[in-house]
């Protein structure tokens, strides 16, 4: 159901002006109001969505609109829970993907080929994502060039991820150059690809310790994101914190719930918060524009 891409969707219009509406006013939010959307907007902003795909009647794209807009909210509120993500951006994405659960055509500039098109909500993940990792880019390169002058700031670990890397990619250098059919373009855009990932690999550590802070116990807050990775093994255990689990960054995340603050509250020891994470729901308005015009933009960026 997820990966329906041909849908015909009633009152594009409407739902792209209400997609774009409800992302605007939770980008400013989250960039202005110190990355607390109101769960008034939010519980408005899905009520409204799922409304419209009612009245927006149209018997394959209210079904799949329901659909994706189920799956979409229950797979980014397991990267929620395990502190992936902001519960804001939870909703907006099961906002948008009720409204438009296909790409719509109103202000698409050039069709696709349709063997290679992908659902939109995941062409919006991907421009969402590209434009997120863009930014981090930049944003982290005074801390890429201090911890190439530190010791031990880049670690055994990360070079071990990054050979295993540049392995891949000299395997699929090696087929790729001997085969004609492989265009030049693609194999440059999968050359950009694999340098951002050997840079966020090598710089992992050091990056994530610029967005941690070591605050008091009493000022931790519900929704906080705590790196057990970086506590103190006796204190985790003390916590209940599980030393495995799931993350991005390559640690493990723990969301602390009202449960979790109570214990916390009792310590007198410094806990580590992810206190610098930048917001992310200006990035999924900047991915839903690119979408809504370019459809797959890794075929933009790919050259296709």
């Amino acid at each position: 159901m997820f990966f329906i891409g041909n849908v015909e969707l009633p009152m594009q219009a409407l739902r792209i002006a209400v997609a774009l509406a409800g992302t605007i006013i939770g980008a400013y939010f989250d960039l202005f109001n110190k990355k607390n959307v109101p769960e008034a907007f939010l519980y408005a902003f899905i009520a409204v969505a799922f409304l419209i795909n009612l009245v927006a009647y149209g018997a394959n794209a209210t079904m799949y609109g329901i659909g994706a807009g189920a799956i979409v909210f229950a797979a980014f509120y397991l990267l929620y829970k395990f502190g992936q993500i902001g519960g804001a951006d939870v909703f907006i994405m099961a906002s948008i993907a009720l409204l438009l659960p296909a790409q719509p055509t109103l202000l698409l500039i050039s069709q696709q080929p349709s063997l290679l098109s992908l659902p939109f909500m995941l062409n919006l993940i991907l421009a969402s994502g590209i434009s997120f990792m863009a930014y981090m880019l930049l944003r982290s390169f005074p801390v890429a060039i201090k911890a190439l002058g530190t010791k031990g700031k880049i670690g055994k670990n990360e070079l071990s991820r990054a050979f295993l890397i540049v392995f891949a990619f000299a395997v699929f250098s090696y087929f790729a150059i001997s085969n004609p059919l492989i265009p030049s373009n693609y194999y440059i855009f999968i050359t950009a690809i694999v340098l951002l990932s050997l840079y966020f690999t090598i710089f992992r550590s050091a990056l994530n310790d610029s967005m941690v802070e070591y605050v008091s116990s009493n000022k931790v807050e519900v929704e906080d994101i705590i790196p057990t990775d970086r506590m103190d093994k006796k204190l985790a255990q003390k916590l209940g914190f599980s030393s495995s689990g799931f993350s991005i960054s390559g640690g493990y995340n723990k969301l602390v719930d009202a449960q979790t603050l109570a214990k916390i509250k009792k310590l007198k020891s410094k806990v580590p918060v992810y206190s610098h994470l930048p917001p992310f729901v200006p990035h999924i308005l900047i991915g839903l524009i690119a979408t809504l015009l370019f459809g797959n933009i890794l075929l933009v960026l790919g050259g296709f």
